[in-house]
Protein backbone atom coordinates (compact mmCIF):
# COMPACT_ATOMS: atom_id res chain seq x y z
CA UNK A 1 0.00 0.00 0.00
CA UNK A 2 0.98 3.58 0.29
CA UNK A 3 2.83 2.95 3.50
CA UNK A 4 4.96 0.19 1.98
CA UNK A 5 5.71 2.89 -1.09
CA UNK A 6 6.83 5.57 1.19
CA UNK A 7 8.87 2.98 3.31
CA UNK A 8 10.74 1.45 -0.26
CA UNK A 9 11.35 4.82 -1.41
CA UNK A 10 13.16 5.95 1.82
CA UNK A 11 15.15 2.98 2.46
CA UNK A 12 18.56 3.97 0.69
CA UNK A 13 18.66 6.87 3.47
CA UNK A 14 17.58 4.33 6.29
CA UNK A 15 20.65 2.17 4.96
CA UNK A 16 23.08 5.09 5.69
CA UNK A 17 21.87 4.86 9.18
CA UNK A 18 22.37 1.15 9.71
CA UNK A 19 26.35 2.20 10.19
CA UNK A 20 25.05 4.29 13.66
CA UNK A 21 23.68 1.11 15.39
CA UNK A 22 27.37 -0.43 15.34
CA UNK A 23 28.81 2.92 16.79
CA UNK A 24 26.14 2.84 19.58
CA UNK A 25 24.45 6.11 18.41
CA UNK A 26 20.93 4.55 18.66
CA UNK A 27 19.98 8.63 18.70
CA UNK A 28 21.19 9.49 14.96
CA UNK A 29 19.55 5.65 14.13
CA UNK A 30 15.75 6.82 15.23
CA UNK A 31 16.22 10.31 14.05
CA UNK A 32 17.54 8.99 10.63
CA UNK A 33 14.45 6.79 10.29
CA UNK A 34 12.23 9.44 10.91
CA UNK A 35 13.66 11.55 8.65
CA UNK A 36 13.92 8.95 5.77
CA UNK A 37 10.32 8.09 5.49
CA UNK A 38 9.52 11.93 6.03
CA UNK A 39 11.37 12.60 3.07
CA UNK A 40 9.67 9.50 1.23
CA UNK A 41 6.49 10.43 2.12
CA UNK A 42 7.37 14.12 0.65
CA UNK A 43 8.34 12.37 -2.83
CA UNK A 44 5.43 9.86 -2.73
CA UNK A 45 3.02 13.14 -2.33
CA UNK A 46 4.89 15.65 -4.72
CA UNK A 47 5.71 13.50 -7.71
CA UNK A 48 3.37 10.19 -7.33
CA UNK A 49 6.08 7.71 -8.63
CA UNK A 50 7.11 4.18 -7.13
CA UNK A 51 10.82 3.80 -8.03
CA UNK A 52 11.78 -0.08 -8.95
CA UNK A 53 13.23 -1.71 -6.43
CA UNK A 54 16.54 -1.30 -7.88
CA UNK A 55 16.59 2.00 -8.18
CA UNK A 56 15.24 2.64 -4.25
CA UNK A 57 18.61 1.01 -3.23
CA UNK A 58 20.90 3.64 -5.46
CA UNK A 59 18.73 6.80 -4.27
CA UNK A 60 20.57 9.33 -2.59
CA UNK A 61 19.49 12.61 -0.57
CA UNK A 62 21.34 15.86 -1.20
CA UNK A 63 21.01 19.03 0.74
CA UNK A 64 22.07 22.27 0.10
CA UNK A 65 22.12 25.25 2.07
CA UNK A 66 20.80 28.78 1.33
CA UNK A 67 22.79 30.60 -1.04
CA UNK A 68 24.74 27.24 -1.80
CA UNK A 69 25.07 26.11 -5.96
CA UNK A 70 23.00 22.99 -7.08
CA UNK A 71 24.21 23.09 -10.36
CA UNK A 72 27.01 25.13 -12.02
CA UNK A 73 26.41 26.44 -15.76
CA UNK A 74 29.06 24.67 -18.04
CA UNK A 75 29.93 21.31 -16.05
CA UNK A 76 28.63 17.86 -16.43
CA UNK A 77 25.31 16.89 -14.74
CA UNK A 78 25.79 14.03 -12.39
CA UNK A 79 21.95 12.76 -12.20
CA UNK A 80 18.11 13.86 -11.75
CA UNK A 81 17.48 15.87 -8.52
CA UNK A 82 13.70 15.76 -7.37
CA UNK A 83 12.82 18.92 -5.03
CA UNK A 84 11.22 17.45 -1.96
CA UNK A 85 11.38 20.74 0.64
CA UNK A 86 13.00 24.46 0.30
CA UNK A 87 13.34 26.50 -3.29
CA UNK A 88 15.56 27.38 -5.24
CA UNK A 89 16.33 30.18 -8.35
CA UNK A 90 17.64 29.71 -12.32
CA UNK A 91 19.59 32.42 -13.39
CA UNK A 92 22.40 32.87 -15.95
CA UNK A 93 25.15 35.48 -16.34
CA UNK A 94 24.95 37.73 -19.37
CA UNK A 95 27.64 39.18 -21.31
CA UNK A 96 27.62 42.42 -19.51
CA UNK A 97 28.08 40.00 -16.16
CA UNK A 98 24.62 40.90 -14.91
CA UNK A 99 22.61 37.87 -13.44
CA UNK A 100 19.94 36.82 -15.11
CA UNK A 101 17.15 35.39 -12.69
CA UNK A 102 15.40 32.90 -15.13
CA UNK A 103 13.15 30.60 -12.81
CA UNK A 104 12.20 30.78 -8.79
CA UNK A 105 11.62 27.00 -8.22
CA UNK A 106 9.56 25.10 -5.57
CA UNK A 107 8.27 21.57 -4.82
CA UNK A 108 7.80 19.49 -6.89
CA UNK A 109 10.80 20.81 -9.50
CA UNK A 110 12.81 18.18 -11.45
CA UNK A 111 16.79 19.95 -12.32
CA UNK A 112 18.95 18.15 -14.99
CA UNK A 113 15.96 16.36 -17.31
CA UNK A 114 16.82 19.06 -19.95
CA UNK A 115 20.67 18.73 -19.86
CA UNK A 116 20.10 14.84 -19.14
CA UNK A 117 17.78 14.47 -22.65
CA UNK A 118 19.49 16.69 -24.79
CA UNK A 119 23.06 15.04 -23.30
CA UNK A 120 24.88 18.67 -23.17
CA UNK A 121 26.24 20.53 -20.31
CA UNK A 122 24.57 22.33 -17.64
CA UNK A 123 22.77 25.65 -19.17
CA UNK A 124 21.93 27.58 -15.74
CA UNK A 125 22.80 28.22 -12.63
CA UNK A 126 20.75 26.50 -9.81
CA UNK A 127 21.18 27.92 -6.60
CA UNK A 128 19.49 27.38 -2.89
CA UNK A 129 17.34 30.61 -2.05
CA UNK A 130 17.03 29.04 1.03
CA UNK A 131 18.30 25.17 2.74
CA UNK A 132 16.69 22.22 0.02
CA UNK A 133 16.76 19.19 0.21
CA UNK A 134 16.96 16.88 -2.57
CA UNK A 135 16.17 12.88 -3.93
CA UNK A 136 19.10 12.15 -6.13
CA UNK A 137 19.04 9.71 -8.82
CA UNK A 138 23.25 9.06 -9.90
CA UNK A 139 23.17 9.36 -13.93
CA UNK A 140 24.12 5.25 -14.12
CA UNK A 141 20.99 4.89 -12.22
CA UNK A 142 18.66 6.23 -14.96
CA UNK A 143 20.38 4.82 -18.08
CA UNK A 144 20.38 1.50 -16.13
CA UNK A 145 16.60 1.75 -14.82
CA UNK A 146 14.41 4.56 -15.59
CA UNK A 147 15.46 5.65 -19.18
CA UNK A 148 13.04 2.99 -20.88
CA UNK A 149 10.74 3.22 -18.19
CA UNK A 150 7.18 4.79 -19.40
CA UNK A 151 5.98 6.00 -15.82
CA UNK A 152 9.13 8.09 -15.26
CA UNK A 153 9.28 9.60 -18.98
CA UNK A 154 5.70 10.28 -17.92
CA UNK A 155 6.89 12.54 -15.25
CA UNK A 156 9.50 13.81 -16.68
CA UNK A 157 7.36 15.05 -19.82
CA UNK A 158 5.05 16.61 -17.14
CA UNK A 159 7.87 19.01 -15.91
CA UNK A 160 9.43 19.26 -19.56
CA UNK A 161 5.60 20.67 -20.35
CA UNK A 162 5.22 22.89 -16.58
CA UNK A 163 9.03 24.64 -18.10
CA UNK A 164 7.78 25.41 -21.57
CA UNK A 165 4.53 26.70 -20.33
CA UNK A 166 6.01 29.05 -18.04
CA UNK A 167 8.53 29.98 -20.37
CA UNK A 168 6.14 30.68 -23.14
CA UNK A 169 4.26 32.99 -20.40
CA UNK A 170 7.70 34.99 -19.32
CA UNK A 171 8.06 35.40 -23.00
CA UNK A 172 4.77 36.84 -23.86
CA UNK A 173 5.09 39.50 -20.30
CA UNK A 174 8.54 40.16 -21.42
CA UNK A 175 6.90 41.16 -25.28
CA UNK A 176 4.66 43.37 -23.48
CA UNK A 177 7.11 45.44 -22.14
Amino acid sequence: GKFNSYVEAGSTVIDQFFSSIYNGDWTAFNDGILEAIGNAQKFAQQYIYKFPNEVIKELQLKTYERNEFILKTGNEIDGLYFLIEGQYYVSSIEITGRELLLRYCKAPAILGDIELIEQCIIQSNCIAAENCKFLFIPLHTYKRYLQYDADFTQLLLKEFAYKLKTCTISSRVNALS
